[in-house]
C-alpha cells in the first residue's frame, strides 16, 4: 500500500507528462467505448423493427429511402401508390399477410400513421391505458409521443400536413384527433409514432383535394408485405418490380447493406482509437522512462536504505497500472458524456432515443487491455529500475 502511495506522489510530481498520458489513453477508451454502444444500438434498432416485415411496397424510387420510411420513419416516402393497383398485384397465393401504411401529417414533427389493427400486432403493440381506436380521428400514441407532448388519453389536437413542426399554416382545423390510448414503451418504432385508422388520413386528405377541385382514389403510401414461404421473397418482388409501376424493396437487404455501411464507418472509428490507445501506451513508456532517468538516484538512494530491487520494479509498474485505471475510468464516463450528446442530436432530429448504456462484456475486456497495455509500456523501465546500479548511480550524482 506504501509503494502505490508513493506512485500516486510520484505521478502527481510530474503533472503535465501525467496528464498528457491520461488523456491520450482516455480519448482513446472513450472512443472505444463509444463506438461500440452505437454500433450496437444502430444493429439494434434495425434489425427489431425489421421483424415480421419481408417486403415493402411502394412508389418508385429509392429503395433504402422507401425502407427508411416506411419501417423506421425518419425519411420522406418516396410517394403514393395505387390501392386498387397494389392489391390486385399482391392477391398472391405465395403472400401471407398486408398492413397498409398512409401518411403526410404529423403533430409538432411526429408522424400521424394511417394504418390497420395489424400494425400493433406486428410490433406487440399493447395499451398502458385507454382503448383501442373504434372510429374516424381516433389515435392511439406512443410512449415516447406522450411523454414529450404532454397528450394524454382524452387529448386533442390538429395535425399539420408534412414533417415541419414550426408550420402552423397548414393545419388541418376542421379535423381535431382524439386520443383514446396510449402505448406501452416498447423501445420500437411504436413508441415515436401517432397511429390512427388509414379512413382517417383519407378523409382528411379528400376534403383538401375537393376543395381543390380533384377527386382521386385512395391512395396507400406503402405496405408491408409477410410471405407464407421463402419461395415468395425470391418471386413476388422480381414480379412487382418488373410488372407494375410499383418498387418492391426487402427490408433484410436495404438494412444489411445499410448496417454495413455505418459499420464500415464504426470500424474506422474503432481503429483510430485503438491508433490513439497505443500513442498512450507509448506515451505512457516515453513518460516513465523520462522520469526513471531524472530519479535515478533516489531510487539508488532507495536501495542503498534497504529497498528491494522488487519494490523498485513494482514502483513503475504501479505508476503505469494507475495511469491506465484513471485513464480507463474517465474514458468511460467521457463515452456516457458523449453518448448523452448523441442521443439528443438523435432525438430531435430522428425521435429515436440511445437505450441500455450499462457496460457491456465489450467494455470489461477494453478496462482489462488498457491496464494490460499499460503493465507492458511500463515493463522496460521496470526492469531498468530493477537492475539499477547503486554504487555506480551514487557515484555519478
Amino acid at each position: 500500500m506504501n509503494l502505490l502511495r508513493v506512485s500516486w506522489r510520484n505521478l502527481r510530481h510530474k503533472p503535465f507528462s501525467t496528464s498528457v498520458s491520461v488523456l491520450l489513453m482516455t480519448l482513446g477508451i472513450a472512443m472505444v467505448s463509444l463506438v461500440i454502444h452505437l454500433g450496437r444500438q444502430i444493429e439494434d434498432q434495425f434489425l427489431k423493427n425489421i421483424a415480421g416485415v419481408d417486403m415493402v411496397v411502394g412508389a418508385k424510387g429509392s429503395p433504402t429511402q422507401l425502407i427508411l420510411s416506411s419501417i423506421y420513419h425518419i425519411d420522406a416516402p418516396t410517394g403514393n401508390i395505387s390501392k386498387r393497383e397494389v392489391e390486385q398485384v399482391l392477391k398472391n397465393p405465395m403472400v401471407e399477410s398486408m398492413i397498409p401504411l398512409a401518411y403526410g401529417d404529423s403533430y409538432k414533427g411526429y408522424r400521424i400513421l394511417g394504418t390497420t389493427p395489424a400494425y400493433l400486432e406486428l410490433y406487440q403493440g399493447s395499451l398502458e391505458e385507454g382503448r383501442s381506436i373504434k372510429a374516424d380521428l381516433e389515435v392511439v400514441i406512443g410512449a415516447t409521443v406522450a411523454e414529450r407532448l404532454g397528450l394524454q388519453v382524452g387529448s386533442h389536437f390538429h395535425g399539420t400536413h408534412g414533417m415541419n413542426e414550426e408550420d402552423t399554416e397548414h393545419q388541418h382545423e376542421s379535423h381535431a384527433y382524439q386520443v383514446v390510448g396510449v402505448l406501452e414503451r416498447s423501445g420500437l418504432v411504436i413508441d415515436q409514432l401517432i397511429i390512427s385508422n388509414i379512413e382517417s388520413v383519407w378523409e382528411i386528405h379528400n376534403e383538401h383535394q375537393h376543395e381543390e377541385g380533384e377527386e382521386k382514389e385512395p391512395e396507400y403510401t406503402a405496405v408491408l408485405v409477410s410471405f407464407k414461404n421463402p419461395m415468395g421473397m425470391m418471386m413476388v418482388p422480381r414480379l412487382v418490380n418488373e410488372k407494375t409501376t410499383l418498387q418492391a424493396a426487402l427490408p433484410s437487404i436495404e438494412v444489411n447493406a445499410l448496417i454495413h455501411q455505418l459499420g464500415f464507418g464504426i470500424s474506422t472509428l474503432r481503429l483510430l482509437a485503438i491508433l490513439i490507445i497505443v500513442i498512450s501506451s507509448i506515451s505512457v513508456f516515453l513518460s516513465l522512462l523520462s522520469k526513471l532517468k531524472e530519479r535515478k538516484y533516489e531510487l539508488a538512494l532507495m536501495r542503498s536504505l534497504g529497498a528491494h530491487p522488487l519494490q523498485l520494479c513494482l514502483l513503475l509498474l504501479y505508476e503505469g497500472l494507475l495511469i491506465a485505471l484513471v485513464s480507463a475510468i474517465a474514458g468511460l464516463i467521457t463515452s456516457r458524456v458523449l453518448l448523452l450528446i448523441i442521443s439528443g442530436y438523435i432525438d430531435n432530429n430522428f425521435h429515436y432515443t440511445i437505450q441500455n448504456v450499462g457496460l457491456v462484456s465489450e467494455e470489461y475486456w477494453l478496462f482489462g487491455t488498457s491496464l494490460l497495455i499499460a503493465l507492458v509500456a511500463s515493463m522496460v523501465p521496470a526492469i531498468i529500475a530493477f537492475r539499477i546500479d547503486i554504487s555506480k548511480t551514487l557515484a555519478e550524482d
